[in-house]
């Protein structure tokens, strides 16, 4: 299989899906939020029959990075095998998906999805097979790689990015509060892409959004949103977007078409905040002092790899733990020890 040609058809861009058997938050079933979620993009690539589908980044988890259930990772590969049985499924790696092993990389192993180190950083979209030329070439720009050389496509195709950042442009990205970000407008290695598509955004564009490139060029921006939205706030969503690239053959060129994702309401996702408690009683704030001071310790304990011996003889000679922390770690083991 020729993992750098897509031939025919539409490719169809989705944002992150931060998928989690763990994650809660606000959320009164999190996991059964993002099976619906699921459910709704199966549908879409059912129905549009889409040649590639490409994934904007952070697949995986809120905090974590693996999902913790064999059976729920096992039914989200269920989940990719439909998806794979249509057409293939590449993904941008993200913020969540570059940190220690995660799943993503178990995904990449079972070929579930195509990263940008499989197919050497791009794929190019031929309007059919036999063309000289693809009509657009789809760069899967991932997480802290916004300035690394594209390899763009010869003159007269299209560069698309699939990017997963906070790509801003002065003025216009202001719909949303995401930090440091990136300046679109002053990445001289996208120059020759005519449009940015990004996921880690979770708030959608209302439109595109256009800026100048250093060489005078215009580029647009157009973020996905995040369809399971883990987070409540002011600025939640009731929809996200499909972004859908497809040649046709009428007008010669390609178009795309942004379709709306409309997703459960609010209301019906999260628990009112008025209804959380927040205050934490004297002793949870107390276990959650020691706990802080226990992982503190077992820094340490790492850090000097002590060995088997008088272990609290051990901890007492940490130089850089505190006394409260020592205290609590030897308590911990006399525990363990069956000593107190």
């Amino acid at each position: 299989m020729d993992l750098n040609k897509v031939y025919g058809g539409k490719v169809l861009c989705v944002g992150d899906l931060h998928i989690s058997d763990v994650y809660t938050g606000r959320h009164k079933d999190y996991l059964a939020n993002c099976f619906t979620v699921l459910r709704q993009i199966t549908d879409k690539i059912k129905e549009i029959r889409p040649s590639a589908v490409v994934l904007a980044g952070d697949i995986i988890g809120w905090s974590e990075t693996n999902i913790k259930s064999r059976e729920v990772l096992s039914l989200f590969c269920k989940v990719l095998m439909e998806w794979n049985s249509v057409c293939k499924v590449y993904a941008v790696r993200g913020n969540h998906d570059v940190k220690g092993y995660p799943d993503f990389n178990l995904l990449c192993t079972l070929c579930l999805i195509v990263d940008s180190s499989a197919c050497n950083g791009y794929f190019d979209y031929y309007a059919k097979k036999g063309d000289a030329l693809p009509e657009v070439r789809f760069h899967l720009v991932d997480y802290g790689k916004e300035h690394q050389t594209l390899e763009l496509a010869p003159q007269g195709v299209s560069n698309v990015v699939v990017g997963h950042n906070n790509y801003e442009i002065s003025g216009k990205t202001t719909w949303y509060s995401g930090g440091d970000g990136i300046e679109l407008g002053n990445l001289e290695n996208f120059n020759g892409v005519e449009l940015v598509i990004s996921g880690h955004i979770h708030n959608p564009s209302p439109q595109f959004i256009s800026t100048t490139m250093p060489n005078g060029a215009p580029c647009n921006l157009f973020y996905l949103g995040c369809p399971t939205r883990p987070v409540a706030d002011e600025n939640n969503y009731e929809y996200c977007w499909y972004l859908i690239l497809g040649y046709n053959a009428d007008s010669g060129q390609t178009d795309i078409l942004q379709e709306r994702m409309d997703l459960t309401p609010v209301k019906d996702l999260f628990i009112d905040a008025d209804k959380v408690i927040s205050e934490e009683t004297e002793d949870e704030m107390a276990e959650k002092i020691r706990k802080e001071h226990l992982s503190e310790t077992l820094q340490e304990i790492i850090s000097y790899e002590i060995v088997a011996g008088d272990y609290e003889k051990q901890i007492d000679a940490i130089p850089s733990a505190s006394e409260n922390a020592k205290e609590v770690a030897k308590s911990y083991i006399r525990k363990v020890m069956g000593t107190e």
